[in-house]
């Protein structure tokens, strides 16, 4: 989609089973970008399109610190770790302690950051606003290599996906 007069492109995502998903890109004079997720009620594969990590604390809130309108609509946020093999998990709605146990019962990690060129996915329980994310597009090579498995990584040249 072409930027209209304020800059502004914004993809809208539709799968076959009508989740939606909208992408508000602002892209600035010197290169700086803004970011903003409008995400539908279901699972959402996101992309960490910035130059800087994502915490997932500050993009998703936390139990004791919650995002009014997010921490309440995503139950959780997940990504694959390809060097050991396994899942990063966080939840917004559990406390550190019910995130680490929940993790560490199922053979995961907790989720601590995403960084710049990783893909993620998102379940969002209702249609949430995630908080905008400013800064300079990731360079298009993913931190740490992949593998030769399954690997999620972020075209930071185009939206993510929804599914």
């Amino acid at each position: 989609d072409a930027p209209n007069a304020s800059g502004v492109t914004a993809t809208t995502l539709v799968d076959v089973s009508g989740i939606q998903a909208v992408f508000s890109v602002t892209t600035v004079a010197d290169g700086e970008q803004t970011i903003q997720p409008a995400l539908g009620t279901g699972w959402h594969m996101l992309g960490a399109s910035l130059s800087h990590p994502i915490d997932p604390f500050e993009a998703f809130g936390r139990a004791d610190l919650p995002l009014p309108g997010v921490s309440a609509n995503v139950e959780s946020v997940w990504r694959w770790n390809p060097t050991l093999l396994r899942w990063q998990f966080y939840s917004p709605v559990l406390s550190a302690a019910q995130t680490a146990q929940y993790a560490a019962s199922m053979g995961h990690e907790v989720l601590m950051s995403i960084l710049p060129g990783q893909g993620y996915w998102v379940k969002s329980l209702a249609p949430v606003t995630l908080p905008a994310m400013s800064g300079s597009p990731a360079p298009s090579s993913v931190p740490g290599g992949t593998r030769l498995l399954w690997s999620m990584t972020s075209d930071t040249r185009k939206p993510s996906r929804s599914w």
